[in-house]
């Protein structure tokens, strides 16, 4: 009988993601005349992430304002997401509709919060 292999999920490799910030600074220095390499230096990003941004601002499409939909939480409301479950035991659909934080969100600061403590302590067999 032949002996089958048990493989291991993929895992996405999760790309960076550029702050308002740094957008707004690479829509200066295009503003100024600075071409990709500049801005990818001056920024400490990748040269490709410039040079797709500097193209992007050439033909007009390149955006470095917040969208409509990006929320900003603030560290009390990432705290209660995490004291709700921890020391309530609340479900992630309560704590949304309690905070008013997308569920998705607490979702993934629990998972994160839950990764972090794993490794802070790990458990000895």
């Amino acid at each position: 009988m032949a002996k089958t292999e048990i493989k291991e999920p993929a895992v996405r490799k999760q790309l960076p993601r550029h702050s308002f910030e740094t957008r707004q600074k690479a829509l200066e220095i295009f503003k100024n005349g600075g071409g990709y390499k500049n801005c990818a230096k001056a920024l400490n990003i990748p040269v490709y992430t410039a040079r797709d941004w500097h193209r992007s601002y050439l033909i007009g499409t390149f955006r470095a304002e917040k969208g409509a939909r990006q929320q900003v939480y603030t560290a009390e409301q990432k705290a209660t997401v995490l004291r709700l479950r921890r020391e309530e035991g609340k479900s992630y659909n309560q704590i949304s509709q309690m905070t008013k934080v997308n569920r998705a969100t607490v979702l993934q600061w629990i998972h994160k919060a839950n990764k972090e403590a794993a490794e802070v302590s790990p458990t000895i067999n």
